[in-house]
């Protein structure tokens, strides 16, 4: 009977938890995509202008300039980028995702 008490109370309180489970923390990786992905997305920017939106928008106080310089750059190297698809430097200087083939 005890054994049957208990189990119940543990129930209880594991329901409780699930109730309770604080919001998801944003990452600072899921920041990053969710601010330069819409732009490059729209495909119409430089890779200064990118910078200077990023520097202007104090969205990213932690990192320095060289920090966001070096992510913007890497995003066209398949290997360091972290958006999800890889980033192509226009003919005319813009950054956009890479076409699907």
């Amino acid at each position: 009977m005890k054994n049957t008490k208990n189990q119940a109370a543990a129930a209880e309180v594991a329901a409780a938890a699930k109730v309770e489970a604080p919001a998801k923390k944003v990452t600072s990786r899921e920041a990053k995509v969710a601010f330069f992905g819409p732009m490059f997305e729209e495909g119409n920017l430089t890779a200064k202008e990118i910078l200077a939106k990023a520097l202007e928008s104090g969205k990213f106080p932690k990192l320095s300039e060289s920090t966001l310089r070096t992510m913007i750059t890497d995003s066209k190297d398949p290997k360091y980028n972290i958006f999800p698809k890889l980033v192509v430097k226009g003919a005319d200087g813009k950054l956009s995702y890479q076409k699907e083939a």
